[in-house]
This record gives structure tokens, sequence and C-alpha cells, in this order.
């Protein structure tokens, strides 16, 4: 799996892991029904209760000008390569530009479009997030209370880590991708809990709350604590408190089915298979542009949290550190200072996958110091979702925020 370790730069590169080594496959992935993920504990707990709420509407395409600009910018877009995959973009809440570009099945001719359907690596964050400021909203767990209090068989070195350090990587817990052997297990099915064991017992990388280090074991523990507070699987959850009531019908849980993009690599070549049961809450997820733009618009809109909850998922709690740019990392979230001005939004990449959402915001009330720049450009949301890897997603978002800048 290269759920991409982030490397904050100016352009925050993916979340990834080292190149693999393992022979090449194709990228087959899953439907958006809901399936019990392979291995997951029955946990007893009540269920979380589902309420019904009003679907987003679909995304309204205003057609202009900048259409052409934004293809010809992508056209040569890494280094004279084009972009692969879908883009959307949209300014104020009205969608100004929605395409597919190249193939999304080079071996059947079938393109990209605004529908295709991608992995979402590491995006799949602050959508795990959501779900534990979910159960926070409702009182089954509180974010600064221990770990343990939610895991079972929670060791003892935990006991300091809050479910806040947690969401804001900042526990200590090493990242399981960076094992030695993760390379040669990654095709290797694991249950939630046997992929648990395979850093619990390891010593943590620092003290609790001393420092933000990105790490992907986080997510996985969080996803574990999703299931055994709601007596439900992660994506089960996931499907029937935030896909479904939101309308994302294209969103679901990744079982290594076929009803996905192709994942390939720069070069054209397939893939490194996955086992989709490894990134699990930390990068299991896969979704469209246009699903993802639902959920944008109902964090922007408080569909979802009460104001109090989404002010915090959107503040900096962890700064990134004085080798990084501006900013920090949130509930689930990155907010940085970029050229055009502040953004929040993340990234994610995955094998054959990579992806990003990133919106221009006002800046943070307590930004990291340093002098605050207004955005030039208000509420622009930029999703790109593409079927190869190691494609920085950030560039997308930058270079487009900065095309309309220029043009306002």
């Amino acid at each position: 799996m290269k759920i991409w370790l982030i490397v904050v730069s100016l352009a925050l590169a993916a979340c990834r892991s080292a190149p693999a080594a393992a022979p090449a496959a194709p990228m087959p992935s899953s439907t958006a029904t809901a399936v019990p993920a392979e291995g997951v504990s029955t946990p007893t707990a009540a269920p979380i209760t589902v309420e019904t709420l009003a679907p987003v509407a679909e995304a309204p395409v205003t057609v202009n000008a900048e259409i052409a600009e934004i293809n010809t910018l992508l056209a040569t877009l890494y280094d004279g390569q084009p972009f692969r995959g879908a883009v959307l973009v949209a300014q104020e809440g009205k969608v100004i530009h929605r395409k597919g570009y190249g193939l999304a099945d080079a071996e059947r001719g079938i393109p990209n479009t605004p529908e295709t359907r991608f992995r979402l690596g590491s995006v799949t964050k602050p959508i795990t997030a959501l779900a534990v400021l979910l159960l926070a909203q409702e009182g089954r767990v509180k974010l600064d209370a221990s770990v343990c209090v939610y895991l079972a068989g929670c060791p003892s070195a935990w006991q300091p880590i809050t479910l806040d350090y947690l969401l804001t990587h900042r526990s200590g817990i090493p990242d399981l991708t960076r094992f030695p052997d993760f390379e040669a297990t990654k095709a290797q099915p694991s249950t939630p809990l046997e992929t648990l064991a395979r850093f619990a017992g390891k010593p943590l990388d620092f003290a609790p709350g001393a420092r933000w280090d990105y790490s992907n074991s986080n997510y996985i523990v969080l996803g574990i604590i999703v299931e055994q507070v709601s007596g439900q699987a992660y994506e089960t959850v996931i499907q029937e408190r935030i896909f479904t009531p939101l309308g994302m019908l294209n969103s679901g849980y990744d079982h290594n089915l076929d009803t996905l993009a192709v994942g390939y690599r720069p070069d054209g070549s397939p893939a490194d298979f996955l086992h989709m049961s490894i990134p699990f809450a930390a990068g299991g997820l896969y979704s469209t542009v246009d699903d993802l733009y639902k959920l944008d618009r109902a964090l922007v809109q408080g569909t979802l949290l009460p104001e109090a909850l989404a002010a915090a998922m959107f503040s900096i709690h962890a700064p990134f550190g004085p080798r990084a740019p501006q900013g920090g990392y949130g509930y689930g979230w990155m907010i940085v200072e970029q050229p055009a001005g502040w953004m929040v939004g993340h990234n994610g990449g995955i094998e054959g996958f990579s992806a990003g959402i990133w919106r221009t915001v006002s800046p943070p009330s307590s930004p990291a110091a340093g002098e605050q720049r207004e955005s030039r450009t208000e509420d622009v949301l930029v999703i790109s979702l593409s079927n190869e890897e190691r494609r920085d997603p950030n560039i997308v978002a930058r270079e487009i925020i900065a095309l309309l800048a220029e043009q306002n």
C-alpha cells in the first residue's frame, strides 16, 4: 500500500510509502454497496441511530471561458505530461468545470468521466474523522478521553493518547506503512485487529502530544474505535451516516472488485496489487468528484455537524513545524497557506491512484506564527482524482486556483 507519507511542502505532496517491489497487477475495486469488511469483529454495542438528511443537490455546471484555460493547463501539468483522471472546480458553490481526462481502463479503451470511481487513499481520513465527530456529537466518545476508554486490549503505553491526538497525528504511534516488511505483505488480507496487532506492541515514536508526525496507524485505530463504539462495521457507519444521507451513491469501501478505474504507474504500466483490507479507515474508501462535491457542500453548509464541531474540524490543532509551510492539521484536514491564500484540504496516494480535495478559506482563527494572507479567491473548491499513482494533486489545485485568481 502506497498510502503515501505526507511531505509537507508548498506542494504538500501526497501521503505515500516507499516504492513497491511486488509484481504489477491491475487495480480492481468495489461497488458502493456496504459489505461487511473481511474479518471485522462483531461488537455488542448498540448501532448508531441513522438520521435522514436531505441529499445535497447534484452539482450545477456553469459553462464559461475559463474551461479552455483549465484544459490547456491540465494537458501538460506534470512536466509536459497530461493529467489523467477527473477534475471538478467550483466557486461559491457553482461548478465551473467538471471533466474526465485520459483513460480509466487503457486495455478496454474506457475513458475517465466525472462519474468514474477512484480510490481516495488518505482522502479517506477526513471522512473517518467526520464519523468520529458524529460519535462525539452524540456523546458516545469524548475527544479528550484516552483511547483506552474505547479500545479493547489497549496497550498500557497508549493510556496518555487521546482521540484528539489520533485525529491530529500527535499520538506517537509508529506508521505501519514505514515498516520494513510492509511492501512484502501488502497483498495479503488482514483484518483491522490483525493490522492493529502489527504496531500495538511497538514503542511510541515520541511522547503523546509532543509533536505532529503523520501516521496511517492513527486512523486505523480510529476506525476500530468507530466499530467498537457503534457496534457496526466501519464501512457500514460511513455508508449509513455519511454517504447515503448525502446521496453519495458512487462512494464506498473498496473490496478489490472491478467497478473502479484501473490504477496505473506514471509510465502507464499497471500498479502493484494491494489488498484493500489493509488501508481500512486510513485509506480504504473510493468516490467520484461529484460525490466529494456533495460532501464538501454538506460540510460548508453545516448539514452534518453543528457549528462548534465543524469549526473544530477545520481549526489547526497541530502545527506542522518550522520546516513546513505555514499551517497545521485539524481533525482529518490540513489547513495551509499557499501563494493564493489559505486553503483547507487533504491529499491521498495509494497503489495506482492519487487524490486531492482543496478549498480556499479565510485565515484560521489560530494559525501558526507568521503573517496572514487573505485568500484572493473566495470559496474555490478543486477536487482531483487520478488513476495514476505518484501524481501530486496539489499541483492541480494550486495551478487552477492561481489561474482563477489572475482572472478575478
